[in-house]
């Protein structure tokens, strides 16, 4: 099945890499829209280039009680925050590197069923969350250390068996490897390489540096999406035993195939309703975001809008923005549609000022209309 969604072997020859022409590239000119950011968190403790990527954990209990959970690589903190964007717990990592995070809904551990955070960076680090009291609690088993490390990391739960995985990105080679997580018995997760690594960016495909980081998976679909930074994103299948050569070029670059995006792609979320399916994207060079309909029929996925997130009277605007999470599920009063989080490279005035942070949007704001889960 994966086989057949992923498309053609032959994608790889569909691109033309607008570098290598005699007319220089230019970028994009579509409209750009804007969107203000409703809440902001308080800044993160490192400094520079410190806040990336974060994951929405959805309370099943009570959605206004959900959690955001986001990196500090800079200080190589995990940050737990509440949808007032207020801090309620910061976690050292334990091997002192931590970029991105995913999370993912009933994992079955020494006899119970619970949600999973997972970070990356040199490493692979399992956390169970307590929902009474809404705390990250570390269950790894081990070090779990990729052959090409776990810098950009993304999770997903096979419909064909149950089983949960890991994809973990390394960002200076392009190589990915998948993991399979499990119960080690004694009430901890542990991880079994099942695929990979394998290289995102073989050769003759070269624009300038191939750099691979930010991942995310359609659990429905079985489709794995991984960005190469200055190209645009692949779409693998994301069975364990799917094939590595067969993949298709979804977004691009204006560098590639004239696409809507400015290098660097950072990061992208599978989000969907009742009316259909959206891929969004952080188009770092602009700082703005786009989204797109994501339809397995179609390749490239067809801009929808861009949009730039900007600010208001309680938090300033999203600029060059690393990590991105969105969700269509109604979480309460002020997110009723959903929510859409960015990482903000430079955290004025108004709201908190100083280190870097996150901000917090309604996803209506960006999608009019979007049919919010209820489920």
């Amino acid at each position: 099945m994966c086989a057949l969604l992923l498309g053609a072997p032959a994608a790889r020859a569909t691109i033309a890499p607008a570098a290598t022409s005699q007319a220089s590239p230019k970028p994009p000119t579509v409209p750009i829209d804007s969107v203000q950011a409703l809440i902001e968190t308080p800044p993160v403790e490192g400094e520079r280039d410190a806040a990336d990527d974060m994951a929405i954990w959805v309370n099943p209990w009570d959605r206004s009680q959900s959690l955001v959970i986001g990196t500090d690589k800079a200080a190589k903190n995990l940050e737990v925050y509440d949808l007032a964007g207020q801090r309620l717990q910061r976690i050292p990592d334990a091997n002192q590197s931590v970029n991105n995070v995913d999370i993912r809904y009933g994992f079955p551990l020494g006899g119970q069923y619970v949600d999973i955070v997972v970070t990356g960076g040199s490493d692979l680090a399992v956390y169970k969350i307590d929902p009474v009291g809404r705390r990250l609690v570390d269950v790894t088993a081990r070090d779990i250390k990729p052959d090409h490390g776990a810098w950009g990391v993304c999770l997903y739960r096979s419909a064909f068996s149950g089983s949960f995985y890991a994809f973990a990105q390394a960002v200076n080679n392009g190589h990915v490897e998948q993991f399979e997580l499990f119960d080690n018995g004694s009430g901890q997760v542990d991880a079994r390489s099942v695929r990979g690594p394998w290289d995102v960016h073989p050769q003759p495909v070269k624009v300038e540096d191939g750099e691979i980081e930010a991942c995310t998976v359609d659990d429905v679909t079985g489709d794995y999406y991984v960005v190469e930074q200055d190209v645009g994103v692949w779409r693998y299948g994301a069975e364990p035993t799917a094939s590595t050569l067969q993949r298709t070029l979804v977004l691009s670059t204006y560098l590639v195939n004239d696409g809507d995006l400015v290098p660097d792609i950072e990061g992208i979320v599978v989000i969907r309703d009742d009316y259909g399916s959206f891929l969004l994207a952080s188009s770092q060079g602009d700082s703005t975001f786009a989204v797109y309909d994501l339809d397995l029929l179609t390749a490239p996925y067809q801009l929808l809008r861009k949009f730039r997130v900007t600010g208001s009277s309680a938090a300033d605007s999203c600029s060059i923005t690393d990590g991105i999470d969105a969700t269509s599920l109604w979480l309460g009063a002020q997110f009723p549609h959903g929510m859409f989080i960015c990482q903000d490279d430079r955290n004025t005035d108004p709201g908190t000022v100083g280190n870097q942070n996150f901000k917090f949007v309604p996803l209506d704001a960006i999608i009019p209309g979007i049919n919010p889960y209820m489920a």
